[in-house]
């Protein structure tokens, strides 16, 4: 997990769950409000896929929104997925 400050407030973070080897997940790029449209998710996005454990054959990311910043770094909409749980 990393973090994004601005003195010392939080100003936005990302996860990223992997296995160093086969798939990282990208579980989430969220900037405050407050500070959206100044391109800090796309930088946020750009240190991820730059990370070590982003350097596996696939990547995963959900969303509700902002599909088209993931579609920058490559990434593309499919509805083949399963799932339990939370948010049904």
């Amino acid at each position: 997990m990393s973090s994004l400050f601005k003195n010392d407030q939080p100003v936005g973070f990302t996860r990223i769950v992997g296995d160093n080897s086969t798939f990282a997940w990208i579980c989430d790029v969220y900037v405050h409000p407050n500070f959206q449209g100044r391109g800090l998710g796309k930088w946020m996005m750009e240190c991820c896929l730059a990370h070590p454990i982003c350097k596996v054959h696939i990547k995963l990311l959900a969303t509700r929104d902002a599909h088209g910043l993931y579609e920058k770094y490559g990434f593309v909409r499919k509805e083949c997925m399963m799932l339990r749980g939370a948010g049904e």
